[in-house]
């Protein structure tokens, strides 16, 4: 929905450093961001109380590969790597 989640398609936090995304599920965000030339100001919790390192890097990898993406998949221990677990 434009102006209220950003997209994912495209979207370097998706598709660039893996620990970034990482670090959105898994610690979540929040504050304003900017994507695709359109400004974001919402919060996402973090997941890393309630899914695993394995179900976080399940999520990231499909993110990181779906809707045209095309960056490489994440490990659990890439995951735990940034949330400390």
């Amino acid at each position: 929905m434009r102006g209220v989640f950003p997209p994912l398609a495209g979207d370097p936090l998706a598709t660039g450093d893996a620990r970034n995304a990482i670090a959105a599920v898994a610690l979540g965000s929040h504050g304003p961001i900017v994507v695709k030339g359109v400004a974001y100001d919402g919060v996402m919790p973090g997941w890393s109380a309630d899914l695993n390192d394995d179900q976080i890097a399940a999520i990231v990898t499909y993110v990181r590969g779906a809707w045209h993406n095309h960056a490489p998949s994440v490990s659990a221990a890439d995951v735990a790597s940034v949330s400390g677990h």
